[in-house]
């Protein structure tokens, strides 16, 4: 019984069944049953981690605060782009 639902969660992944007819960048639930786009999530990560490093650079160097608003929203974004 365990097999058929670990099956079945691999296939619809852990969140449910895929409610879009589309595949936009890659196969959904391909490497985990919990991430749907695993590589399109994790090459989000990159925009999260070049946001916080700026924004702690412009910090540490007393940069203008638009240099930080800057930085901060990109790290927003990339974890926007993660999560979606």
């Amino acid at each position: 019984k365990k097999k058929k639902k670990k099956k079945n969660m691999q296939q619809n992944g852990f969140w449910g069944a895929p409610d879009s007819k589309i595949d936009f960048c890659e196969s959904q639930y391909e490497v985990s049953a919990y991430v749907a786009e695993f590589w399109n999530s994790t090459s989000s990560l990159v925009y999260v981690g070049l946001g916080l490093y700026g924004l702690r650079k412009t910090l540490r160097m007393r940069c203008r605060p638009i240099f930080s608003a800057l930085y901060a929203t990109l790290a927003i974004i990339g974890m926007g782009s993660t999560v979606f």
